[in-house]
């Protein structure tokens, strides 16, 4: 069943808000616990509570990654450019589009792209 317009800007939008509570989640988590690592006392348990610190950085910079992807293809759909590829300008199949509403390349142009990033 293919996507409707109205369709997928309500899922877009409704994804868009439940990674926005995700990341408040966890940012909140981050500033707590750097004001908590301040008390531990022992060198491990330090160690420990940066690494968290780390992880829960990188979780913050997936969730607003997958954001600012999903922020592109809701301006793709006001634009009506939604559902072709930003970098061939080809038809995205509709398939494709279901699993994956907020992508903007066609599997051709994401395969370059990761084979690009394997490489760097």
């Amino acid at each position: 069943m293919i996507m409707k317009t109205k369709n997928i800007r309500e899922h877009l939008e409704k994804e868009r808000q439940n990674l926005l509570e995700k990341l408040a989640s966890i940012s909140g988590k981050v500033v707590s616990e750097k004001r908590d690592s301040n008390s531990y006392s022992k060198q491990g348990e330090i160690a420990v509570a940066y690494f968290e610190l780390e992880r829960k950085y990188l979780d913050i910079k997936h969730l607003n990654d997958q954001i600012i992807e999903i922020e592109h293809a809701l301006e793709k759909v006001h634009n009506g450019t939604y559902g072709f590829c930003d970098k061939c300008g080809s038809s995205i199949p509709h398939e494709r589009l279901e699993v994956l509403p907020q992508t903007t390349l066609c599997i051709s142009c994401k395969t370059q792209q990761s084979k690009w990033s394997l490489l760097r």
